[in-house]
């Protein structure tokens, strides 16, 4: 036989296998050969216990130059709970060359399925992701919607700004004035009707 190091022997779902009754488990069995020599007649069989149907259990895998990869899959159904040792022999003319064991787990799957299983149906609440938070909009927001335009000249402006690109009329003051009469255009503070100053950043209020 040679050593694992010349003939790799490994599984592409890994040596643990996770299945359940009466179905199917497929897994890849692949070889590596690093033994520095030409390898010919290279076939591979798979053995179980009766408690596990392995479908076409030899394959013939040809030749293998120094370097060369080959893969053989499997199609295995278990017909009861528990954890079963499959054996993988690869052989090189005839003789046997390698083994690999394999443990195929027959239950309720795999540790990540149940834990997977038990946040849905278990006592704890499924994660659930967080809506994204809308940001609330400027009081001027609808104001700026609904005029479009600049309520001096009657320009196009850009929603937020502050002036007016043409005849740099202040639109937060007359804009402010549209979205709410007794909103401070400057700070945003509360002011009661009829004054003429904010009583927070002292700011003229000339359309209260």
């Amino acid at each position: 036989m040679y050593s694992q190091e010349q003939l790799v022997i490994w599984v592409d779902k890994g040596q643990q296998l996770y299945s359940r009754i009466n179905k199917f488990c497929n897994f890849g069995v692949l070889i590596q050969n690093n033994t520095g020599s030409y390898l010919q007649r290279i076939s591979m069989d798979l053995f179980g216990p009766p408690q596990v149907r392995i479908s076409s259990p030899h394959k013939d895998l040809g030749v293998m130059y120094d370097g060369m990869r080959r893969r053989a899959v499997y199609r295995v159904v278990p017909n009861q709970i528990g954890v079963f040792t499959l054996t993988v022999s690869v052989n090189v003319n005839r003789v046997q060359a390698g083994v690999l064991s394999i443990n195929l787990n027959v239950g309720t799957g795999s540790p990540l399925a149940q834990q997977q299983r038990g946040a849905i149906y278990g006592s704890q609440p499924p994660m659930v992701s967080q809506q994204e938070v809308k940001q609330p909009r400027s009081i001027f927001d609808h104001a700026y919607d609904s005029a479009k335009k600049c309520p001096k000249c009657g320009e196009k402006i850009e929603t937020n700004s502050r002036f007016c690109a043409n005849c740099e009329n202040d639109l937060a003051k007359d804009l402010g004035a549209i979205a709410h009469p007794n909103i401070c255009p400057n700070c945003g503070s509360s002011v009661t009707k009829g004054v003429k100053f904010c009583s927070e950043c002292g700011s003229k209020v000339e359309y209260s």
